[in-house]
């Protein structure tokens, strides 16, 4: 089993406090497959199957190691607001809306973290072509940890189809 750690980040449900690292476990590729999105000029979004070990199972409160999950590491400019942080207000906005049921709907971020390319000591970071400011163009690492969801090409039928569509639009409608 090939095992890899992620450093403690930022926890959804902790804020700022200071975590362990976490660690996981991949899946073999028998039972889900790496995604990655190719492309030109992307943010290089990779989408790793794993399930957590030892003590990651409950510090990400999950109900037991068996649990699926997936780690999505992409490359966005480091000036673009955080996915977790708008999933983060969308479900805190149900929440106070009194709108629990919805959160179904939301993709519920167990971990995630940023890191910049000189926190990660690359390259890239030491590079000063001709006196260019290359810092508006910075990517960073962005990690999010969650529950494995199923492809909207999986529901079975066109009520079913109606349902996911309408509790999307609900949801967002709430979170205005």
């Amino acid at each position: 089993n090939l095992r890899f750690e992620l450093d403690a980040g930022t926890s959804v449900q902790s804020g700022s406090t200071p975590q362990p690292p976490f660690t996981f476990t991949i899946i073999p590729a028998s039972k889900r497959l790496l995604f990655t999105d190719y492309g030109l000029i992307g943010r290089g979004t990779t989408i790793i199957p794993v399930r957590a070990t030892g003590a990651t199972v409950e510090h990400l409160d999950l109900e037991s190691s068996a649990t699926d999950l997936v780690v999505k590491f992409a490359w966005p400019w480091s000036v673009r607001t955080p996915e977790a942080e708008f999933v983060e207000h969308i479900r805190k906005r149900l929440e106070q809306k009194g709108q629990r049921a919805m959160l179904k709907h939301i993709v519920d971020i167990k971990h995630s973290l940023r890191r910049t390319i000189g926190e990660l000591k690359l390259p890239r970071i030491f590079m000063d072509p001709a006196g260019i400011d290359l810092t508006s163009q910075m990517r960073e690492l962005r990690c999010m940890v969650m529950p494995v969801y199923e492809r909207l090409e999986q529901v079975k039928d066109v009520a079913e189809f109606k349902k996911v569509y309408v509790d999307v639009v609900r949801g967002g409608s709430l979170y205005a």
